[in-house]
C-alpha cells in the first residue's frame, strides 16, 4: 500500500497523455500488445464512451486504467455496460495500492454515471479484491477460476429489473 507520506492523484486521461499512458504499459507487460490495444480502444468508436483513468505520484504518470463501453443490440437501453481493460502499473510503483486506486476510482465513476455492470478479464485473486461477482452467477462446468476469467461488479439496484 501507499505510504503515508506517498500521495498518488488519479485524474481523467487526455489525448495529450496517450505516450506516457503507452508508456505505463509498456513498462508493466514488457510488450507492445498492450499499449497498442490501447491506442486501439481510444480509437475505436464503438468501445465509447471510454473511462481512461490516469495515477500520478509527483506529477510523474505511474499508472492507468481503461473502461470501454459494451453494446448488446438485443438490449435496447435496457443495462448500461462497461469492460475494465487493461489495467496497468509501473513495476517500480507496483504493490503500493496504486491499481486497487485507479479500479476503485473507475467504478465510483462508472456507477455515478449510471453503468450497471463492468466486466473484468483477470486474475481473479487480484480483482476479486476490488469486484464481486452476483451471487446466483453460474457458469459452465469447465470454467475454472483459477485461470483468467470474467468477474462482475453490479450496482446497488437489482441487476435482473435493469437489463
Amino acid at each position: 500500500m501507499a505510504t503515508a507520506d506517498e500521495k498518488f492523484h488519479i485524474r481523467m486521461a487526455e489525448a495529450a497523455d496517450l505516450a506516457a499512458v503507452q508508456a505505463i504499459h509498456r513498462a508493466a507487460f514488457g510488450s507492445d500488445i498492450e499499449p497498442d490495444l490501447v491506442a486501439e480502444i481510444l480509437a475505436d468508436p464503438t468501445a465509447r464512451p471510454v473511462l481512461s483513468l490516469l495515477a500520478a505520484s509527483d506529477a510523474q504518470p505511474v499508472g492507468h486504467i481503461l473502461f470501454s463501453a459494451v453494446h448488446l443490440r438485443e438490449l435496447e437501453g435496457g443495462c448500461v455496460m462497461a469492460i475494465l481493460a487493461p489495467l496497468a502499473v509501473r513495476p517500480e510503483f507496483q504493490r503500493r495500492g496504486v491499481g486497487g486506486m485507479l479500479i476503485e476510482a473507475g467504478l465510483q465513476h462508472l456507477s455515478d454515471i449510471g453503468v450497471d455492470l463492468v466486466f473484468v478479464l483477470g486474475d481473479p485473486k487480484y480483482y476479486g479484491r476490488h469486484t464481486r461477482s452476483p451471487r446466483n452467477m453460474q457458469t459452465p462446468g469447465w470454467f475454472r477460476p483459477s485461470s483468467l476469467m470474467f468477474w462482475a461488479r453490479f450496482r446497488e439496484r437489482s441487476f435482473a429489473a435493469t437489463c
